[in-house]
């Protein structure tokens, strides 16, 4: 690895050739285990794929409570037509090799190449960045337009017009993630007018970044005839997922269980130990860095997003994460460099094969450990899924029921009934909540079937109290029958009826 960050260009075009040829690997990597794997789709994109199919077959827009669409996921929503969650997936991992890439450009406009190559790397094989690609989360195509915009970012001192280019793709950006709305505040004082004549472009800029925005909640206004759906519906989602509310200092504390386990803490703190270097490197046109810029942001809108309504989730942090691998990298580089002046070159060169190795062993660990064995097992209920559907389909055939089922699991199922009428699901974390904070039973609820699967998407308390379900067969409970009819795979089925009607007579 060079020293030294001003190399001469053969040698940058080597490293981008060598960055292209490791993003096709990573296509190729993500795509097996994709194709080994399939389907894990995650729920809100099942959502999308079976409302668009159902707004376009049908002609009418209905969607179900407590889920909103991002434009994205809508536009894409079309692959209901041809390929369907497949397809979805194999988009994701075109985004994902695009984001190797991306990252590696930016790296590099800070790194030498050998480090943005390590850097690219340690992206590459990091388990959330496989996680979040194999499940086609869309904060994977979000987090490549929010560095193909810093990329630009990062050249707008020496070429002022890379502004258009930094607002493009920050606006096809916000279609996807409503964080990279927050691309557009730098603008403002990036790009603060000297004269008249520039003053149309510091208004456009940013406004360029700010009409995703107006279209994301124009969407939510046609879809739901409310502006503010979607911030709602997160709302909700904290709301029974947590249960009581926290406060702030809990939405900082939120960090370190995601973060720490995914780097392993002594790199977690070396990550931390990275951007304090850098921010005191560049402390000079700090404000102007968007390397810096951007993290911060990233991290005090994640912070404000968990104190305000959102329920804090593992690819929420995937933004952040990745620029704690570059801040990572960037440590490494001053160590080697440091040592390398003073003529150390045999123990430069060992701490960086240690720490490496260190990351890349924590890596995979982690990734067979954990995210592997998650997927492996969301794989195996997404395919007895499959098997449930068909189960119910003759049953939904007359009409509607109240489904009592695991959150977002429901949306998988009705994507496969898609020819069906929609059903009326409800959740267990619902039932929880509701029970714990408003003394509402959920037999109150009115289900008619309730399908059970133990430790899928529950918290350890919603899995307690509903824990009777995996053993009991026959429950009689505040005036209804709970008998099983049915296992499938994990799932367990129960017809709930009053006590003395016929448990097939209907609802």
């Amino acid at each position: 690895m060079s020293s030294t960050g001003n190399q001469p260009s053969a040698s940058n075009q080597r490293g981008l050739w060598a960055a292209i040829i490791f993003s096709i690997l990573i296509f190729g990597y993500f795509l097996f285990w994709v194709l080994r794997l399939f389907p894990t789709l995650i729920n809100d994109e099942y959502a999308a794929l079976d409302f668009v199919y159902r707004s376009i077959t049908t002609g009418q827009f209905t969607p179900p409570p407590h889920r909103f669409y991002k434009p994205y996921s809508l536009v894409f929503g079309l692959l209901a037509f041809a390929g369907g969650p497949l397809a979805y997936e194999i988009v994701a991992v075109l985004f994902a090799a695009g984001l190797v890439l991306v990252f590696y450009l930016c790296a590099r406009q800070r790194l030498s190449t050998g480090f943005a190559l390590l850097a690219a790397a340690m992206l590459g094989f990091a388990p959330d960045f496989f996680d979040g690609t194999v499940r086609a989360i869309t904060i994977i195509p979000g987090m490549f337009f929010i560095l193909l915009a810093v990329y630009y970012g990062n050249q707008m001192r020496e070429r002022p017009g890379a502004w258009k280019r930094y607002s493009l793709f920050a606006f096809l950006g916000g279609f996807v993630r409503p964080e990279t709305w927050l691309l557009a505040f730098p603008l403002t004082w990036w790009l603060f007018p000297k004269n008249l004549k520039q003053a149309a472009r510091w208004i456009a800029a940013p406004a360029i970044i700010a009409l995703s925005a107006v279209i994301w909640f124009g969407k939510d206004w046609f879809l739901s005839h409310d502006v503010m759906y979607s911030l709602k519906v997160s709302q909700y989602d904290k709301m029974i997922g947590a249960g009581a509310p926290f406060g702030l200092g809990r939405s900082f504390y939120w960090f370190h269980p995601f973060l720490g386990p995914k780097f392993g803490v002594p790199f977690e703190i070396m990550c931390i130990m990275g951007f304090i270097l850098y921010t005191w490197d560049k402390r000079k046109g700090l404000l102007r860095d968007p390397m810096f810029l951007t993290p911060v942001m990233l991290f005090l809108f994640l912070v404000i997003s968990i104190w305000r309504g959102l329920y804090p989730q593992m690819r929420f942090f995937f933004p952040v994460s990745v620029f704690l691998i570059f801040f990572l990298a960037w440590l490494e580089e001053r160590a080697f460099k440091f040592l390398k002046s003073r003529r150390l070159s045999l123990p430069a060169w060992a701490l960086v094969a240690v720490l490496s190795c260190g990351y890349f062993w924590w890596a995979g660990l982690r990734l067979n450990g954990v995210e592997l064995k998650a997927l492996k097992r969301e794989s195996a209920l997404q395919k007895q899924t499959v098997d449930l559907a068909q189960y119910f389909r003759p049953l939904l055939k007359t009409g509607k029921y109240r489904v009592m089922i695991s959150n977002r699991r429901d949306d998988q199922f009705s994507w496969l009934l898609r020819d069906l009428p929609m059903q009326d699901y409800f959740y267990f974390r619902e039932a929880h909540y509701f029970t714990q904070f408003e003394g509402k039973n959920f037999l109150s609820f009115e289900p008619d079937w309730i399908v059970w699967v133990p430790d899928d998407y529950h918290k350890q308390d919603v899995n307690d109290m509903f824990l009777w379900l995996s053993y009991q067969d026959r429950t009689e409970l505040a005036g209804r029958l709970i008998a099983l009819e049915k296992t499938v795979g994990d799932y367990r089925i129960f017809r709930v009826s009053r006590l003395g009607q016929a448990p097939d007579s209907g609802h």
